[in-house]
């Protein structure tokens, strides 16, 4: 399986057993890795498998976990009662690796202005706590943009004055830091000669703006 995420990832599982039998599904997962299942929170998920359609569940990682690799068993009987070490007919199992990583840090990502062009950029620095590369996604007045490979002190944009920017960087292994949303400094000059800036605001109920 390999990297799931960072503490507090949902992970996503499907399980297909096309065997036409019901199967009562379990998920574990050795947390402290003291090669049992028997610890509290390691059983991750249950649930019934019907033979036919994939079993589709998740887990949360926990949001103390330490980084590291676990092995994750899942398994599924269609008769009696199911333990990580089943050994009767009729059932199913398969271990897994699963790598839980440290999240990114912001190593201090900064807005670097260009008032006379009117322009900044994001000069995004972050320390990606062992990963081999992140992608960093980020938005414009909202609207995501095409997300790009981070390099160490990049400079995003130029983005226009007036423009709020948000800031994602993901790592390979599937851990995030959020760097917050970024703006220029500079005075907005107006260009009279120039096409208007239109904005909308939305107004709430009883508001008196």
């Amino acid at each position: 399986v390999g990297a799931i995420g960072g503490p507090g990832t949902v992970v996503p599982v499907s399980v297909a057993i096309p065997t036409g039998y019901t199967y009562d599904m379990r998920i574990w997962v050795d947390w402290n890795n003291d090669l049992d299942f028997g610890d509290a929170g390691e059983v991750v998920a249950t649930g019934v498998a019907d033979g036919t359609n994939p079993w589709v569940t998740s887990f949360t990682v926990p949001v103390s976990q330490a980084a590291g690799s676990f092995r994750m068993r899942i398994g599924g009987i269609d008769s009696g009662t199911i333990t990580p070490c089943y050994a009767g007919s009729y059932g199913a199992f398969a271990d897994f690796t699963v790598s839980v990583c440290v999240p990114p840090t912001d190593n201090g990502t900064v807005v670097v202005d260009d008032c006379t062009e009117q322009e900044f950029v994001v000069d995004v620095t972050v320390d990606l706590a062992g990963a081999a590369s992140a992608t960093v996604q980020y938005s414009v007045n909202g609207v995501a943009q095409t997300p790009v490979a981070y390099t160490a002190g990049m400079d995003l944009g130029p983005f226009a004055a007036h423009l709020v920017v948000d800031v994602t960087v993901v790592t390979n292994q599937g851990c995030s830091v959020d760097l917050g949303n970024f703006y220029s400094a500079c005075n907005i000059e107006l260009d009279c000669s120039a096409l208007s800036l239109s904005y909308t605001y939305c107004y709430d109920a009883n508001d008196t703006k």
